[in-house]
C-alpha cells in the first residue's frame, strides 16, 4: 500500500529532477528546432488550404456557395493537424524520452542520481514529466490554428479538444516507451525506435483483422461492429 501511494503522489512526479531536466531541455537546440519545424509545418498547411479555397471560391457567383466552400477549411485544417499530431508529434516525444536516461549514463552522473534520497519512480517520473511538458508546448502550437479556424465554421470545440487529448495521450505514451527502453539500451536511436514501433503497433493492432480477413465476406453488421471496436482501440481509429 505505500508502495502504491508513493508512485501516486504528485510530488514524485515534480521534484527536483523534474526543474533541472525542465532548464536543460528548454536550451538544447533540438527543441528550438522541433518547436519551430512544427510551427512552420501548420503554416505552410494553413497558407496551403486557405489558399486553395479562396482561389477555388473566386469564381463563383453564388455567395452560398461561396460560404459553403470557407465552411471547408476548418475540418481540412483539423485534419492536417490531426495527420501532423498523430505521426510527428509521437517522433519527437521518443526523441525526447530516448535520451532521458541515456545522457545520465553518458555524462557517468547515473550513480550519483541513484545515491540521492530520490526513489528510482521520482527520478523516472520527474525525467517523463518534464518531457510531457515540452510536449504540451508543441501540440499548443497548432491550437489557436484550429480555435481560429472555427471562425470559418464547420468544426466544434469538442473536435479540437479531441484531437487534441488523443495526439497528446499518444506522444506521451511514446515518450513514456522511448524513457522505459532507455534504461535498458546503449544507444539512443534504439529506445527512440522503440517508442514509435509500440505507438505504430498499438495503432495498427485493432485494424489486423481486416488485414488477414477477407473483407467481401463480411456482413454490414460485422464491419459496423469491427469498425467500432477499431475506433474505440486505436488511436490513429479514434482520430479517423
Amino acid at each position: 500500500m505505500r508502495a502504491l501511494l508513493a508512485i501516486l503522489d504528485p510530488r514524485s512526479f515534480f521534484g527536483p529532477i523534474f526543474f533541472k531536466e525542465m532548464l536543460v531541455a528548454g536550451r538544447r537546440a533540438f527543441t528550438h528546432w522541433a518547436r519551430f519545424g512544427t510551427g512552420v509545418l501548420i503554416a505552410f498547411f494553413l497558407w496551403v488550404i486557405v489558399a486553395g479555397e479562396v482561389s477555388s471560391s473566386t469564381s463563383w457567383a453564388s455567395g452560398a456557395a461561396r460560404i459553403q466552400a470557407y465552411a471547408q477549411i476548418a475540418p481540412m485544417l483539423t485534419i492536417m493537424v490531426g495527420v501532423i499530431v498523430a505521426s510527428i508529434l509521437p517522433v519527437i516525444a521518443s526523441a525526447f524520452g530516448a535520451g532521458s536516461l541515456l545522457d545520465e549514463k553518458s555524462a557517468r552522473t547515473i550513480d550519483s542520481l541513484l545515491a540521492t534520497p530520490m526513489s528510482a519512480w521520482s527520478i523516472v517520473a520527474s525525467k517523463v514529466t518534464s518531457r510531457v511538458i515540452q510536449l504540451l508546448i508543441l501540440a499548443l502550437i497548432a491550437l489557436p490554428v484550429l480555435l481560429g479556424a472555427r471562425a470559418f465554421g464547420g468544426l466544434s470545440i469538442e473536435t479540437v479538444a479531441a484531437f487534441f487529448c488523443v495526439g497528446v495521450s499518444l506522444s506521451v505514451f511514446a515518450c513514456a516507451v522511448a524513457t522505459w527502453s532507455s534504461m535498458r539500451v546503449q544507444h539512443a536511436w534504439v529506445a527512440m525506435v522503440s517508442g514509435v514501433a509500440v505507438c505504430v503497433l498499438l495503432s495498427a493492432i485493432p485494424f489486423a483483422p481486416a488485414l488477414v480477413g477477407d473483407l467481401d465476406n463480411w456482413s454490414p453488421s460485422v464491419m459496423f461492429g469491427f469498425m467500432r471496436v477499431a475506433v474505440h482501440t486505436s488511436p490513429v481509429g479514434a482520430l479517423v
